[in-house]
């Protein structure tokens, strides 16, 4: 499958560009063509210099977004003006033991766990989750999240 996403401009201003990859699918190639008198320049530095780590399934993942730019991680980054790093595992966003001691060791602004979407976890997987981020790193964790009644 092949995918042209052709980007011309009309003046001479630097501009910074994101390119966002499709989801599920299979990339082969990467082809980024330049005229011959381009410029590529460092990006410009975000308003916050720790990224925002996010760890949730498929909601997190942008799944219900046509367009990745649309998925509510992307929408925060930009409105925040900070990088973010997606950690969302289409149904398996489960706050396993391994998966809990990585982010644990990141060192973001702060961590978003949405186990909103998620069925089936319990409130001791979550508040481990976010007492093991907070106490490694003092960093914040904003939560979304139901449990189940059973």
């Amino acid at each position: 499958k092949e995918i042209d996403g052709t980007f011309h401009k009309e003046n001479n201003t630097m501009e910074d560009i994101e390119i966002l990859l499709p989801r599920n699918e299979i990339i082969d190639t990467v082809e980024v063509f330049l005229d011959d008198n381009a410029e590529i320049c460092e990006p410009t530095p975000y308003k916050y210099s720790k990224p925002i780590v996010f760890y949730g399934s498929s909601i997190t993942e942008g799944g219900i977004s046509c367009n990745l730019s649309n998925a509510y991680t992307a929408i925060i980054s930009r409105h925040l003006d900070v990088d973010y790093i997606n950690l969302g595992f289409s149904g398996n966003g489960k706050g396993e033991d391994t998966m809990i001691d990585y982010l644990a060791k990141q060192d973001p602004a702060v961590f978003v766990l949405d186990y909103l979407s998620v069925r089936g976890h319990n409130k001791a997987v979550f508040v481990h989750a976010r007492e093991s981020c907070k106490r490694r790193n003092k960093t914040d964790v904003l939560s979304f999240r139901r449990f189940d009644r059973t």
